[in-house]
């Protein structure tokens, strides 16, 4: 048996509420790869050249000089949540897991008209997990969770109009993955959990349009366009209550 599922309103706020909580945190790469444009807001896309401008701005991917580069970029953390899942009144506290958002980009400045550029990179990431929820006393405990990543790859190239102008493309395939346990009341006062697992789906559509100007020494102009990219996401759905029985017998789901 398959479903298809369409979630509306009271039965997701708990993973809303979790997945508002991950955007928050700094997993979407607050400072975004290349620890240099911390200092200026994560601003990168009007002078960033070589492997990083793969993510920044595809047209710097032509950069100045010739030759190539390897960027590596790791940002371990391990995330602890409070929050008012189970009442208004009460703070739960989440269980906490090492994530290690990375991006790996080679670039490769071909001569002083043209360059490309390849990589991997986690361009989204959120996770909290609330256990051991009760409704009541001596019920079985459930599970709040939301624990999504999406992982990217790319290639794009870079080419030099004219001194100062350049223009770069970039072509995204994205990887959306995770596993979403959802909290509600089933009435009578127990409690319904329903578990989204082994969610995943690729999106092979994407692209990235970018150009730099530098219009004098110390200013510099940068545009980009990020394509959307939507998901339908497959997996499976199984549900039980805080009674301790079975809701929903494991069933695909999209």
């Amino acid at each position: 048996m398959k479903r298809h599922l369409i979630v509306y309103t009271a039965s997701l706020l708990t993973a809303i509420f979790a997945s508002q909580a991950g955007f928050a945190s700094g997993f979407e790469k607050s400072i975004p790869f290349g620890g240099q444009t911390s200092g200026v807001a994560g601003i990168g896309s009007s002078y960033m050249q070589g492997s990083q401008a793969l993510y920044f701005n595809p047209a710097g991917l032509a950069g100045d000089k010739t030759g190539s580069d390897v960027s590596l970029n790791v940002s371990p953390t391990s995330p602890k949540w409070k929050a008012p899942i189970m009442s208004a009144s009460t703070q739960e506290s989440s269980t906490s897991k090492m994530l290690t958002p990375f991006g790996l980009m080679y670039g490769n400045t071909l001569n002083d008209k043209l360059g490309f550029g390849v990589g991997v990179y986690t361009s989204g990431c959120t996770y909290a997990d609330y256990t051991d929820l009760k409704f009541t006393t001596g019920s079985t405990l459930l599970e709040a969770k939301t624990d999504l990543t999406i992982m990217e790859m790319a290639a794009g190239v870079g080419y030099k109009v004219m001194d100062g102008l350049k223009i770069g493309a970039s072509w995204r395939v994205a990887t959306v993955s995770g596993a979403l346990n959802v909290v509600s009341p089933a009435g009578g006062g127990a409690g319904l959990e329903k578990d989204l697992k082994d969610l995943k789906d690729t999106n092979y559509t994407g692209f990235k349009l970018g150009a730099q100007y530098k219009a004098a020494d110390k200013t510099d102009i940068g545009f980009t366009y990020r394509s959307e990219m939507n998901f339908h996401a497959k997996g499976t759905i199984g549900a039980h209550t805080s009674t301790g029985a079975t809701a929903l017998a494991d069933t695909d789901v999209k």
